[in-house]
């Protein structure tokens, strides 16, 4: 049995680790360092770079409102954030929120009690200082934003189908319902924001909320939801935010309301909505015997939805792929062969996928023709070809981590390829032959389908890793030769990376270019140098992280805007210095400094980029110049990544070059990361253990009863990740304490169903 001294430390971690989010019990912080000043405008405004500990002074306007968040307008937080709006002599001015999405804060239209100067001020939990920088959004509102939306009899109307409203919010509109009501649900027990609908009898609504926090419901009703004879139609809680209603059918012709709402916390969230008559009903689009058919190309419907449809074809079936493995929907298309598609989901949940096949997926002898999923959602393919005449099959679907998904489709005939050149060559040994003399541009994109050819020395030489690359061979012209690279339509974002070689067999390579790796869907510029005029050279492209982008390859006529010498990163401490050299520059601002590290939640290989800082350029020049900077950062156990990006005075950029480096590890054990937070099924722990010993993860709910305690062996002097399974913790908000060691670490996890 647990001792009775430890229960009162728990419910004692509990109360402060819950911050204000549950009871308002920290209420506000205080003190801070001023790191400048801003001016809210009606318009979204943000400060890029804002730590806990640090506040902004701004000016305010008696009884004028504003609004704080690290949530929407661009806001941005990593860790655990909270707000407060002090006066100028800093003191409490009524303004305070904390993890309202989350690990981040949303406070909005706070009013000025008078004209004068105060202080937003931000913090690390609990009112403290932290290293890492966030995005904070501010904007001011000269009116209170009442307006139809509060109750039934002022409810904001939708006078015709489909129907999509942006940037609303239930903040301000009151908790005119509960839970008491029709529906029942604790997810109605926050503010709402009502609509009003004129539905007929049969009729069926799919409605959609997009942009929330978390633990939003939306409910659709018969009636006015405080009058007890009305009904609840149809509602969905979800706690990761997202809800969705679909295949709704209104029983009678009248008036229905729709309600948007939340469970406390969080109070209120700001939401995007979209009302549409259901594209396919329930025995429509469930198998390929019912499929939805597509006449004829290019075929656009938004509103469809997975959901109800049945979970008919897996990942054992026909593509063999886990973004099979919930409910589907299937449409046909009739093809007459020697054709070229273009299939693309858009507004779809996470995890999504789509399949297209020359059969049904299940029956024998079907054969996959292509298959795309996203971990982001919303996949697509450009060039999906069907080569002979007969009926082809898209389904849609994902993974068993989301149920179902609503989605738009678009299926359209290929983009017509540029006509200036056959695209790139897979392989080294039958490269594109292309002219890139003056005046000539070459186009191409970096086929999803291209294997990775990195014959002899070629992976040892490059700058990045080869996932699917492509080659042209040219002509030299000229001793040197400079060229530009446009990339767009990036199908995953991540860009693409090039360099120039020269071979005689595909095998033994020479670097005759800088090396282009910005690691981000961005235009760049290869620079070849020591070239012998009317010999062969070979331009390889890659996309980053297997990424399809299209390209356009020019010539540079004259010198670039910069040409960079080596970037090289050194680290001392938790200080990077940064130095680089540039050959020559002409019409050059300066230099910004991008940070970058693994994004845990994004595709293998992408990293998330930030500025850190800026330099001057020091003018136009022919002659060796060098630069240098420092950063300060703080050890995770991840290699932190570094590129400069070089600003024209005209606003065009370019990229130097991506090196890493990694920071050594502290003196003492230390917790890097708990993630993904919110948690699902299982939760990851990334600690450094500097000694030998057990490491324990003990959760609680929040009245002090431990749930979950799980435990691995550490080893000395090393980073680790391991990963728990959650399956038997229900959905929550818990505190965490976990020891690695002789030391303790606490927090806060959300677990999500």
């Amino acid at each position: 049995m647990k001792p009775q001294g430890s229960r009162i430390w728990t419910l004692i971690l509990a109360i402060l680790f819950l911050g204000a989010g549950s009871a308002n019990l920290w209420s506000q912080c205080s003190g801070g360092t001023n790191i400048g000043s801003i001016t809210p405008t009606i318009p979204w405004q943000t400060w890029q770079c804002i730590k806990g500990g640090q506040y902004l002074e701004f000016t305010a306007t008696a009884n004028s409102f504003y609004t704080f968040t690290f949530c929407i307008g661009g806001g941005a937080a990593t860790w655990d954030t909270q707000l407060t709006i002090l006066d100028n002599s800093g003191n409490f001015a009524g303004g305070y929120a904390d993890d309202e999405c989350l690990l981040g804060s949303y406070l909005p239209y706070w009013q000025a009690p008078a004209t004068g100067t105060y202080r937003i001020l931000v913090n690390t939990y609990p009112c403290i200082t932290g290293p890492d920088c966030g995005i904070l959004a501010y904007k001011c509102e000269n009116v209170f934003p009442v307006s139809p939306g509060n109750i039934a009899a002022n409810a904001f109307p939708i006078n015709s189908l489909p129907f999509s409203g942006g940037g609303l919010s239930t903040c301000t509109f009151g908790n005119n319902y509960n839970s008491t009501m029709a529906c029942g649900s604790t997810y109605m027990n926050g503010e709402d924001f009502i609509f009003s609908y004129n539905g007929t009898i049969g009729e069926c609504l799919n409605i959609f909320l997009t942009e929330t926090f978390t633990y939003t419901g939306v409910f659709l009703f018969d009636g006015d939801p405080a009058n007890p004879a009305t009904n609840c139609v149809a509602f969905n809680e979800a706690s990761a935010g997202r809800p969705f209603i679909t295949n709704a059918i209104l029983p009678t012709t009248r008036t229905y309301y729709i309600v948007v709402s939340t469970s406390t916390p969080p109070n209120c969230t700001p939401f995007d909505i979209e009302v549409t008559n259901c594209p396919a009903i329930p025995g429509q689009g469930n198998t390929c015997g019912t499929a939805i058919p597509i006449a004829s190309l290019p075929y656009s419907q938004k509103g469809y939805t997975t959901c109800g449809f049945g979970n008919d074809y897996d990942n054992s079936d026909a593509c063999n792929s886990d973004y099979m493995s919930s409910e589907d929907m299937v449409f046909r298309y009739n093809s007459p062969g020697n054709e070229c598609i273009q299939v693309q989901l858009s507004n779809t949940q996470l995890y999504t996928g789509f399949h297209v096949l020359d059969g049904c997926p299940d029956a024998p002898g079907t054969n996959c023709i292509a298959a795309r999923g996203e971990v982001g959602g919303n996949p697509i393919l450009r060039r999906i070809e069907l080569t002979a005449p007969g009926d082809y099959y898209i389904v849609v679907s994902s993974t068993s981590t989301t149920p179902c998904t609503q989605f738009d489709l678009e299926v359209s005939p290929c983009t017509p390829l540029c006509n200036r050149n056959a695209n790139a060559s897979d392989t080294c040994s039958l490269p594109t032959a292309v002219s890139l003399a003056q005046g000539d541009t070459v186009c191409g994109f970096t086929n999803l389908d291209h294997t990775v050819d990195a014959g002899g020395n070629l992976s040892g030489l490059f700058c990045g890793s080869l996932e699917n690359n492509s080659w042209f061979t040219f002509i030299a012209d000229s001793v040197e030769m400079s060229f530009g690279i446009d990339v767009g339509n990036c199908i995953s974002g991540f860009g693409m990376q090039a360099e120039v070689f020269s071979t005689s067999n595909c095998n033994s390579f020479v670097s005759v270019s800088t090396c282009w790796n910005p690691m981000a869907e961005t235009n760049g510029f290869l620079r070849a140098t020591g070239l012998t005029v009317g010999n062969p050279y070979y331009i390889m492209l890659d996309g980053y992280a297997g990424d399809d982008c299209e390209y356009l390859i020019y010539r540079v006529q004259g010198p670039l805007p910069v040409e960079f010498g080596p970037l090289v990163a050194m680290a001392e401490d938790e200080v990077v210095t940064l130095n680089w050299e540039t050959y020559a520059e002409v019409n050059s601002t300066g230099f910004v400094i991008e940070r970058g590290q693994q994004d845990d939640e994004g595709e293998i290989g992408h990293i998330r980029w930030e500025d850190v800082g800026a330099v001057q350029s020091q003018g136009d020049h022919d002659d060796t110049r060098l630069y240098s900077y420092q950063d300060e950062v703080q050890f995770n156990g991840e290699p932190y990544f570094y590129r400069i990006r070089q600003v024209d005075n005209d606003g065009k950029f370019s990229f130097s070059e991506t090196v890493s480096v990694k920071i050594a590890g502290p003196d003492d054990s230390e917790l890097l990361d708990v993630y993904p937070n919110p948690a699902q099924d299982q939760v990851n722990i990334r600690y450094f253990s500097k000694f030998d010993g057990q490491v324990e993860l003990h959760l609680y709910n929040l009245t002090g009863q431990e749930v979950f305690v799980g435990s691995r062996e550490a080893e000395k002097d090393g980073v680790y990740v391991e990963t728990l399974d959650l399956n038997g913790v229900e959905s929550g908000l818990y505190i965490y304490t976990i020891r690695i060691g002789s030391r303790t670490f606490n927090g806060k996890l959300d677990v999500i169903r």
